[in-house]
Formats: structure tokens, C-alpha cells, sequence
């Protein structure tokens, strides 16, 4: 249900910053072994690119679970994620770097 998606993220993403808050490797640990990354990831894409409202924060939690070995490994394994992903860093070029 898209109309009760952004409440769901906002859960989800408050979860994922206070785990990332966590001291040493113990807040990294927690979110690589969170399940089912694929299914996750695959909410967020689509958070992504049907809520402009959100995109920054979708954005912004992408970027904190790509920073792990497991989440980038989930993207990779979906083309569509993979895809969302690659099109999300592109926008977040700074203009004209000439990164494609």
C-alpha cells in the first residue's frame, strides 16, 4: 500500500540512524545481518520513484545500507535495484564532473 509506505520508511529509517549510531562495528554487524535485504531494497526504490517528498531521505538511507558489503551485494543481485541505484548516483553527481 503506497499511502502507507512513507510511515513505514520513516520507522524503518529512524531504526537504521539509530543503529548506525551504535558504538564501533556493533551497528554496521546489526544492519548487514537484517533481513530480507532484497525485499527491503526493492521498497525503497520504490519509495524512490513514486514519493518526490521522500527522495532525499530514501536517498539517504540507500546510501548508509550501500556502504555495506551485504546490502551492496543484495543491489547487485536485482537489476532493477541495481539500476534504481546507479540512476540515484548519477543524480548525485555534482553537475558537470563529467561521471557517468
Amino acid at each position: 500500500d503506497i499511502d502507507a509506505a512513507p510511515t513505514a520508511f520513516e520507522t524503518f529509517n529512524r531504526a537504521v540512524l539509530r543503529v548506525a549510531r551504535m558504538e564501533g562495528r556493533t551497528g554496521d554487524e546489526a544492519l548487514e545481518v537484517l533481513e530480507p535485504k532484497g525485499q527491503i531494497l526493492e521498497f525503497l526504490v520504490d519509495l524512490l520513484e513514486r514519493k518526490q517528498k521522500y527522495r532525499s531521505r530514501v536517498a539517504a538511507a540507500l546510501v548508509r545500507l550501500l556502504a555495506l558489503e551485504g546490502w551492496r551485494a543484495a543491489a547487485e543481485a536485482d537489476a532493477s535495484v541495481r539500476a534504481a541505484v546507479r540512476d540515484l548516483m548519477v543524480d548525485a553527481e555534482p553537475s558537470g564532473s563529467g561521471a557517468v
